[in-house]
């Protein structure tokens, strides 16, 4: 639950730091709404419709991911910081891209 919560506050803030990707959801979402009756219901359909409200949520999710981290495995051996890491071992990583921040991986 705790990744929904932090997908939809980024999702939320950065409509409000982009006004006009905020408007362009907001008007995909209205034409929707407009064909739906009153107690009617979205649909499978209506959702297919939300492209560009789509494509926001997934860049928000790109900018900030919910899950700051994966883990990979090394497909060859590699040294970093001094240490060498072997072929195959699992190794973790962090990812940030908050406001610029570095996006390398920090191990």
């Amino acid at each position: 639950m705790t990744q929904t919560s932090t997908s939809i506050t980024f999702v939320v803030n950065y409509l409000a730091e982009y006004p006009n990707v905020h408007e362009q959801v907001l008007k995909e979402q209205v034409e929707i709404a407009r064909n739906k009756g009153p107690d009617e219901l979205l649909n499978w359909e209506d959702i297919q419709k939300m492209r560009y409200s789509w494509m926001a949520a997934c860049e928000a999710m790109r900018l900030a991911p919910p899950a700051q981290g994966a883990f990979r495995e090394t497909i060859k051996d590699f040294t970093y910081s001094g240490f060498t890491i072997p072929k195959g071992w699992k190794v973790g990583n962090k990812l940030i891209n908050f406001r610029g921040q570095d996006t390398s991986l920090a191990f």
